[in-house]
């Protein structure tokens, strides 16, 4: 000890073994610290990752809980308990399920995991877990208003055809009064059946009087195949422009009656539908429904209704978006029209009471057609200007004048 004492670098030696000491005290601390914040954001990812994938569980079990319970008019109800939806479980797949998904897009074989579905009002919510993590997702339910129509099994389905006149003006010659035959209470046309003799059903044609007239009940189909494209620069559309309204697509179908209408339905049998960017219906080239009124405000107006016109609202500033709030309006009547928001799913149709029949086919003017128009709109998307697979099913009651 002595000679360690008077060991004269033993000063210098020991300050660097403190020193040594020292940096590897901190850098363990260091160490101990980043590990820590690792580890931290590691879970955090871990978690985030866990989340999304039962986010992505959920959304499917909502999707096929809303086919089953609320695609067709006619789908059982989801119970008030709710109920108990199975999709594949990721967390207990093995790599060759996973594989199959991938390559032949079908889960069959792979391990189901039971998501809660439940109805809140007008949303449904799903409910999901996975060891302590609980994810709940919830989507907003779009269901129609309107009755559907219910098929008579003894009425031959009159379908439209498709026409490029818009309806304001028939281009169609006057009715044949010869063409027409009354048998056994079936309406013909040239041998084509147009309806059946009927009787009013309460709070239809309430103003029909037996003298006036034969009343008639026709069942129709509005055809609309899917669209896609606005064929930007042409057919009097402008070039994309964000935000703007620039580009529109029109399609018609049109039907010739024996008589003017008293009342009209038409409804789609199934909550499907969906359109890109935004929608406007015409019967007789008046705007019935529209899901922006900013568009319908610009037109000129006959009989309560605007009259559909491209040229007055071509190019006008317009935002859209599944973020924009909803900004429609019904021609025909509170809680008359059905029609989802823009780019979502939901129902669609229209309910034309006698009172407003009365104003979209006035006397004086030619009252003995209807042509249904489908228009959409679009700024700079190529799904715009779109709409899926419309198959209306129409009920039309209409009166056949006596002959003089």
């Amino acid at each position: 000890m002595i000679s360690l004492l008077k060991d004269k670098n033993y000063g210098q030696k020991g300050s660097s073994l403190v020193a040594v000491l020292g940096f590897v005290g901190i850098a363990g601390l260091l160490v101990h610290s980043y590990q820590r914040e690792f580890t931290t954001q590691l879970e955090g990812r871990a978690r985030a990752l866990i989340k999304s994938s039962l986010e992505q569980e959920n959304n499917s079990a909502l999707l096929i809980a809303w086919a089953r319970h609320y695609q067709s008019i006619t789908s059982p109800p989801l119970p008030t308990t709710g109920s108990e939806v199975g999709v594949p479980d990721v967390y207990s797949m093995s790599v060759e399920q996973f594989d199959n998904i991938f390559d032949s897009k079908s889960a069959d074989g792979a391990p189901v995991k039971n998501i809660d579905v439940s109805a809140e009002g007008s949303t449904l919510k799903a409910t999901n877990s996975y060891h302590g993590i609980t994810v709940v997702s919830r989507t907003i339910l779009s269901l129609g208003t309107l009755q559907p129509i219910i098929p008579s099994g003894n009425s031959n389905l009159v379908v439209a055809t498709t026409t490029p006149n818009i309806g304001l003006i028939s281009t169609d010659p006057p009715f044949d009064r010869s063409a027409l035959t009354i048998n056994d209470d079936v309406i013909a046309v040239n041998d084509e059946e147009v309806g059946r003799v009927t009787t009013a059903p309460s709070g239809i044609c309430e103003n029909y009087v037996p003298g006036n007239g034969t009343l008639a009940r026709t069942e129709v189909r509005f055809y609309f195949s899917k669209t896609a494209d606005c064929n930007w620069g042409s057919n009097g559309n402008l070039n994309e422009r964000q935000q703007y309204t620039v580009a529109r697509k029109e399609e018609y179908r049109r039907i010739q009656l024996p008589g003017a209408p008293c009342h009209l339905r038409v409804i789609s049998p199934t909550q499907d539908q969906k359109y890109d960017d935004h929608l406007l219906v015409t019967i007789n080239g008046k705007v019935i429904l529209t899901t922006e009124k900013k568009l319908t405000a610009k037109f000129n107006m006959a009989d309560g209704f605007p009259i559909y016109d491209w040229q007055a609202i071509k190019g006008m500033a317009l935002r859209t978006g599944t973020d924009i709030p909803d900004n429609p309006d019904c021609f025909v009547g509170a809680n008359a029209c059905d029609a989802p928001s823009t780019q979502r799913l939901g129902p669609f149709g229209f309910d034309v009471n006698e009172s407003y029949t009365q104003k979209l086919f006035p006397p004086g003017e030619a009252n003995d057609y209807i042509t249904m128009g489908i228009i959409t709109t679009g700024d700079n998307d190529s799904s715009d200007c779109s709409h899926k697979n419309l198959n209306a099913m129409a009920e039309i009651f209409y009166v056949i004048p006596n002959q003089d």
